[in-house]
């Protein structure tokens, strides 16, 4: 009997550690590498955190936010991707932070956000920005205030999700055709700096934080035919602050923050497959930010601004992503910018992993013991 009690041990201790290591980050385990690399564009001219952004014919509108001084802004800068290049466009009627924007029908609308962050003072306010006029218009205000929600665009209607505001879990729909907002179907709970990304006609929610520092791992589908909402399986590192964007089909998180005592920014690049309901790792977002924003076109995640520490802090850093033909996905054209080496991931992810091949090393232990002692029994040695 030594030889399979021996077996038999081994499995249940690589079983306990994976557990526990499982335990310890609060989410399910984290699958295979998604293989992929970072580089460097050109910098944003103004060093900015809590921004938003909207893609418009390949270039990247990026809005509002807070400037080193702390003292939020109506600038509006774009980058054009195919030239890594920087222009300064015509300033929001009004200065915001932790604002929403998607761009819908050749046009940019932008919503809600704090107008006065310190007081608290909250944005109705529904701008539409016009490219060729490079000017913009007051629309319809929002029935509810929002400050750092989630906004994307589906269908040529604009959808803000969570965020700060009266009656927080209740979604709002703008449609541009109309100039009219309506109430959606409530999500599970409140949550605040959170990111959405749309991929095969839903849109899904991911992390954000409740009670100002409390990061949730949460993650939600919305399906906008029927105007439900679907839990899913949890981000693996619980963060808020973060940004996202859909790569072939996947949804990649990256960045955000945690600010709990002696809390940090986050590298984590946690990957989405809406397909099989599963989340992988990513290479780790080379400079570490919260508050920052996201666009994918061409097949690469743009990552622009954000703060590298907790709190007030500005970047210009734009990083840009790109999936390897290892992933399934064929090589795309090299994009202009610097390769980056990748930040090292926290805790969390390293565990994930940890856990991963703890439950593997377990399953095969057990699987080897279990035929090994069939094969005794049959030969009649009771060991």
């Amino acid at each position: 009997m030594r030889k399979p009690l021996l077996l038999i041990l081994l499995a249940v201790l690589a079983s306990a550690i994976s557990l526990r290591l499982a335990e310890s980050t609060g989410a399910g385990a984290i699958g295979q590498e998604v293989v992929g690399s970072w580089s460097a564009g050109a910098a944003m001219p103004t060093a900015r955190t809590e921004v938003t952004s909207a893609l418009l014919d390949g270039v990247i509108y990026v809005i509002g936010g807070f400037r080193a001084t702390g003292g939020n802004t109506n600038l509006v800068e774009a980058y054009d991707t195919g030239g890594d290049s920087w222009s300064v466009k015509a300033p929001l009627p009004q200065s915001l932070d932790h604002v929403g924007a998607a761009a819908v029908g050749g046009k940019i609308y932008v919503v809600g956000g704090y107008s006065n962050f310190s007081q608290g003072i909250i944005s109705s306010s529904t701008y539409e920005y016009d490219p060729l006029a490079d000017a913009w218009t007051t629309r319809s205000p929002m029935p509810l205030t929002r400050a750092a929600a989630a906004t994307v665009a589906l269908d040529g209607m604009i959808y803000v999700l969570g965020g700060v505001g009266p009656q927080a879990t209740v979604p709002l729909a703008y449609d541009p055709t109309v100039d009219s907002w309506t109430q959606l179907a409530p999500m599970s709970a409140e949550r605040e700096h959170l990111t959405a990304s749309v991929a095969d006609g839903k849109i899904y929610v991911v992390g954000g934080r409740q009670n100002v520092t409390q990061n949730v791992n949460t993650v939600e589908e919305y399906d906008p035919t029927t105007n439900s909402w679907q839990g899913l399986t949890k981000l693996p590192t619980a963060r808020g602050g973060l940004a996202s964007g859909t790569l072939a089909g996947r949804v990649h998180v990256v960045g955000g923050e945690d600010l709990s005592p002696g809390g940090s920014t986050f590298a984590e690049h946690e990957v989405y497959d809406p397909a099989s309901d599963s989340w992988a790792s990513g290479p780790a977002l080379p400079t570490p930010r919260h508050g920052l924003t996201a666009q994918v076109i061409d097949g690469r995640l743009y990552t622009i601004g954000g703060g590298p520490t907790p709190g007030l802090s500005v970047s210009d850093a734009v990083e840009i992503f790109q999936l390897s033909s290892v992933s399934g996905i064929a090589e795309l054209p090299e994009v202009a910018g610097t390769p980056l080496e990748t930040a090292g991931s926290t805790g969390p992810s390293t565990g994930m992993l940890a856990g991963v091949a703890g439950a593997a090393l377990a399953g095969a232990l057990a699987l080897t013991s279990a035929a090994w002692y069939a094969r005794r029994r049959l030969a009649g040695d009771s060991g």
